[in-house]
């Protein structure tokens, strides 16, 4: 597609909602019927990422879901028309349609967006990238652990960090414990083994290890999680299962 075929379908509508076109029309067609208020909320407020020229002169609005598959896969086509287009600012505006999960992921993204809370308790966290520290860490320790597996790029690991690990019953529920994070930012093949030993599918994952090494059968969180599930998980972690 040409420049300027892709800028009139910009111009005259065009909101990305998983990477599908909606009421895409010429420039020419009609005039944008959205209030002048809607549309500076909508493409101007803070909170929203950007990509592409921050300073363009065409605003594409992409709503996303972060369990969306067909967002997912368009993302590709998005960073191909931003470097097609050094004019082109792209907006991107939580849409949570699929579940609990997204509304989740959603929140957790805005809350981080907004910053740290204050007086959050501080846990101590040693990191491990590959098998041999993890051998090194346990066998270092005559106390239970927990290896907690989370990456960078990990949206929910952000609302946990955020919501679940400051809390002051979960700060007391893992006092006494060894506590590992797992980081697997980077994907490589030391980190890939990591993942292996420990059975790790991706983060976030929870493992609770006694202080012998073993696992406490049912203990294992995965996914999103809140302060009761984490504290149960300790508390029976501490309590031999």
């Amino acid at each position: 597609m040409q420049q300027i075929e892709r800028r009139n379908l910009i111009t005259g509508g065009l909101v990305l909602a998983g990477g599908v076109a909606v009421g895409a029309l010429p420039a020419a067609a009609r005039e944008n019927p959205m209030p002048e208020a809607l549309r500076n909320a909508l493409e101007r407020e803070s909170n929203a990422p950007v990509l592409g020229n921050g300073s363009g002169n065409i605003t594409m609005t992409e709503f996303f879901d972060y369990n969306c598959p067909h967002c997912r896969a368009s993302v590709k086509s998005v960073h191909a028309l931003i470097s097609q287009d050094k004019s082109l600012r792209v907006i991107f505006r939580e849409w949570p349609v699929f579940g609990e999960g997204s509304e989740f992921s959603a929140k957790a993204s805005l809350a981080v967006a907004a910053g740290p809370r204050e007086n959050a308790a501080a846990l101590a966290f040693d990191t491990i990238t590959d098998p041999e520290q993890l051998q090194q860490a346990l066998g270092a320790s005559a106390q239970p652990s927990m290896i907690y597996v989370t990456a960078d790029w990990c949206v929910t690991c952000r609302g946990i960090e955020r919501s679940v690990l400051p809390h002051p019953a979960v700060a007391a529920a893992l006092q006494d414990m060894r506590l590992l994070k797992a980081d697997v930012t980077t994907l490589d093949d030391q980190r890939q083994a990591l993942m292996r030993q420990m059975g790790a599918a991706g983060p976030p994952t929870m493992i609770f290890l006694d202080a012998d090494g073993h696992e406490i059968e049912g203990s294992r969180l995965i996914g999103r999680v809140d302060p009761a599930q984490l504290i149960l998980a300790a508390t029976r972690l501490k309590g031999g299962g």
